[in-house]
């Protein structure tokens, strides 16, 4: 029989997770890729021991593409709709910088229960956003209205691409503040999963915060910023294994609201985006206090 001392097996659950050291300094706007590296807490989901992790150190980089509503540089330094490290949700004429690297508490008001650490421990647990980092973004929904986009449409707008320097198995994103307004008009980032062979599934959050299928989706009517009162924040689990990237498409969608798209500046959407993994190679302490051995062919089989 193998048993773990002080039955550790129960009570921890080790995990990668996004915390204050590790992640890019500094403010955006910006396009440039964003690498981020893993410190391992040992003693999640009861505590916050961080220690680095090197059986390998694990990073993520977050990278955008396919941009679909480009932006003159008077508007957007980076010509881009859809950037790391921006902000501007008072109608600001162009996007302003924000910290990259952000406690996943920063804004939106969400509550620690929004999120979970891993698939396989009690939804609502094992993350701090007072503790717990994520990586800025920020959706500018001014593009649309020069196309005659109606306000209850949903736009493709880029593409967001996650890789990790290792392979990993069922990684868990959380998505913090999805949801903003422009005078009377709500709107939010969302984000469809565009990787094959991988599933989404919900693991706790705000009553805005669903998956349907491979969307993630901000279902509140009307859409507003605050978590839990028309802003989205959540986790969710993607289920694979060897997963060495993957790719969401990134969409806004509008409310209906008695407004318009903005025009003459760049209100948007600012959103965090965190990510927590199971620790690899953890080996709990265990100990043989009994074996029974049978014959089985040509072969020992123990118990």
């Amino acid at each position: 029989m193998l048993t773990a001392p002080g039955n550790l097996w129960a009570q921890y659950t080790p995990t990668l997770e996004f915390v204050s050291v590790g992640g890019p300094s500094g403010s955006g706007p910006s396009i440039a890729a964003q690498q981020l590296t893993f410190e391992n807490n040992t003693n999640n989901p009861t505590g916050n021991t961080f220690v680095a992790f090197t059986a390998p150190t694990t990073t993520v980089t977050f990278s955008l593409s396919n941009q679909q509503y480009p932006l003159s540089t008077t508007y957007s330094s980076t010509g881009a709709s859809v950037v790391f490290g921006g902000g501007n949700n008072l109608g600001q004429k162009a996007i302003n910088g924000y910290t990259y690297y952000n406690l996943m508490g920063l804004y939106s008001v969400p509550v620690d229960g929004d999120f979970t650490s891993a698939g396989m421990i009690t939804a609502g647990t094992g993350i701090d956003i007072t503790a717990n980092y994520s990586l800025q973004l920020f959706t500018s929904v001014m593009g649309l209205e020069p196309k005659g986009a109606a306000t209850t449409g949903t736009y493709y707008m880029a593409d967001l691409t996650i890789a990790f320097n290792t392979l990993v198995t069922n990684p868990v994103i959380h998505f913090i503040g999805l949801g903003a307004t422009s005078g009377t008009l709500g709107f939010s980032t969302e984000f469809a999963l565009a990787t094959p062979s991988l599933t989404l599934t919900r693991l706790s959050g705000s009553r805005e915060f669903a998956i349907s299928g491979t969307q993630i989706l901000n279902t509140a009517t009307p859409i507003a910023g605050n978590t839990g009162s028309g802003g989205a924040s959540g986790s969710v689990l993607v289920t694979g294994t060897n997963i060495s990237t993957m790719t969401f498409h990134v969409y806004v969608r509008g409310d209906g609201g008695a407004g318009t798209w903005p025009t003459g500046n760049t209100s948007g959407d600012g959103f965090m985006i965190g990510v927590s993994l199971l620790t690899v190679n953890s080996v709990l302490p265990l100990s043989i206090t009994d074996f029974t051995a049978t014959s089985a062919n040509t072969s020992a089989q123990l118990q």
